[in-house]
C-alpha cells in the first residue's frame, strides 16, 4: 500500500497501534477497575503492545533513511525531534491538563505536581502514559549512533543476520545494567526501537519466500510465548520473589517486545507483498491517523483511566468506547490546532524581529 513514495503500510500498523491503545486502557479499566470480568481485562492487558509498535515504527522509519546526516548535523536532529515532541506535550499540559486540574482537582495541583509533569520525572495516575515521552527522547538521542554502526556494518560487509542478533545481545546487557544502577528505562522497550532500526536491513536479505517462513516463525513463537504470558503473569508472578520474579519480569517484557515486532513484520510483509488498496477513502483515514495519532495518545487517557473517565458513564460498553474514542478524537485536534497555531504566531513573530533587527 504506498501512494507517492508514502508507505501506508506503515500507516495502517500506527492506525492499529492506535485500537490496541484504546483498547487496552478500556479494556483493562472495565475488566479490573469496575470488575466487570477478569477475562477483559486479561484481554486488555494482551493489547498493551500499542507503544512498542510506535516505537517500532519510528525505529523502522529512520531505520529507511540513508545519509540522513548529509543535512542534518546531530545537534540539530536530536533538537528538531525533542522539540516535535515535546511542544505538543508541553502545551498540552498549560492548556488542558493544569486549567483541568486547577479547576476540579485543587487538592491534587501543586507544585510536586507541575515539577513532575514539567520535567516527566514521575507519572501520576490517570495521566501515567506520558511514560512513553522520556522513552523516545532517548531513542532520538542514540539514532545518530545507529547510523553510525549501521553505516560500520555495510563498511565492512559483515553478516547482518549474526549482527542482528549480536544487538539484541546488546540490549540484554544494557538492561542488566538499567536495572543494576535503578535506571528509569526498561531496555524491553528500547528493543523495539532498536530492532526496528536495523529490521529494513534485515528484511531485505530475503526473498519473498523465505519472508513468509520468517513471518510465519515470529507470529508463531511470539503467539507461543504470550499464550504462556497469562500463566506467568497472573499465576506465577503474584507469589515470586527474588531470582524468579526477575525471571517473571524479563519474560512479561520481552514477550510484548517480541509480540509486537512481530506483528510489525507480519504486517509489513503482507503490505509489501500481498495486500494492496488503491481505496481513497482507507487512505483518508490512515492519512488522518498519521496526522493525529501522537496528539490522540497525549489526550486520550484522562478519558479512560483519569478522573474523567467515560468507561462506565453509560451502561452500555460500546456506548462508552464511542465516546471515549470520540472525544479524545476532538481533543487531539484541538490540540494540534492550538499548537500549528502558536508555531505560526511564533514564526511570524521571529521573522518582524529578525527584519526589524537588520533593517535597524
Amino acid at each position: 500500500m504506498e501512494r507517492d513514495n508514502k508507505d501506508y503500510t506503515v500507516s495502517f500498523i500506527r492506525l492499529l497501534a492506535l485500537v490496541l491503545l484504546f483498547s487496552c486502557h478500556i479494556f483493562e479499566v472495565y475488566g479490573f477497575t469496575y470488575n466487570k470480568g477478569r477475562s477483559i481485562g486479561i484481554f486488555g492487558n494482551y493489547c498493551a503492545v500499542c507503544v512498542q509498535l510506535f516505537l517500532c515504527i519510528s525505529g523502522f522509519l529512520y531505520g529507511r533513511r540513508k545519509d540522513l546526516f548529509k543535512n542534518y548535523n546531530r545537534f540539530h536532529f536530536v533538537l528538531k525531534n525533542f522539540k516535535k515532541v515535546l511542544f505538543d506535550y508541553y502545551v498540552y499540559l498549560l492548556f488542558f491538563i493544569y486549567p483541568i486540574y486547577y479547576f476540579l482537582r485543587q487538592n491534587e495541583f501543586n507544585y510536586s505536581f507541575i515539577y513532575k509533569t514539567l520535567t516527566i520525572s514521575q507519572t501520576i495516575y490517570g495521566i501515567h502514559h506520558f511514560w512513553y515521552i522520556p522513552y523516545i527522547l532517548f531513542c532520538y538521542l542514540i539514532t545518530p549512533y545507529l547510523f553510525d554502526l549501521r553505516e560500520y556494518i555495510r563498511q565492512k560487509n559483515l553478516n547482518k543476520v549474526l549482527i542482528f542478533l549480536l544487538v539484541f545481545l546488546g540490549i540484554i546487557l544494557l538492561d542488566i545494567f538499567f536495572k543494576a544502577y535503578h535506571v528509569y528505562f526498561n531496555s524491553a522497550w528500547i528493543a523495539c526501537y532498536v530492532l526496528a532500526f536495523f529490521l529494513n536491513d534485515f528484511l531485505n536479505l530475503f526473498s519473498k519466500n523465505k519472508l513468509k517462513i520468517i513471518a510465519l516463525f515470529f507470529l508463531i513463537v511470539s503467539s507461543i510465548l504470550n499464550f504462556y504470558k497469562y500463566e506467568v503473569r497472573y499465576l506465577i508472578l503474584p507469589n515470586a520473589q527474588g531470582d524468579l520474579k526477575t525471571f517473571c519480569n524479563y519474560y512479561i517484557d520481552y514477550s510484548r517486545s517480541f509480540f509486537a515486532i512481530s506483528i510489525f513484520i507480519v504486517i509489513w510483509c503482507l503490505g509489501k507483498y500481498y495486500v494492496k488498496s488503491d481505496s481513497s477513502f482507507v487512505k483518508l483515514i490512515l492519512d488522518f491517523s498519521d496526522k493525529y495519532s501522537y496528539d490522540i495518545y497525549l489526550v486520550h487517557m484522562i478519558f479512560v483511566k483519569g478522573f474523567l473517565t467515560l468507561v462506565n458513564k453509560t451502561h452500555s460498553l460500546s456506548l462508552n468506547i464511542i465516546m471515549i474514542v470520540f472525544v479524545s478524537i476532538i481533543n487531539a485536534i484541538l490540540l494540534n490546532k492550538i499548537c500549528n497555531f502558536l508555531k505560526w504566531g511564533a514564526a511570524k513573530l521571529y521573522s518582524k524581529l529578525y527584519l526589524r533587527i537588520t533593517t535597524s
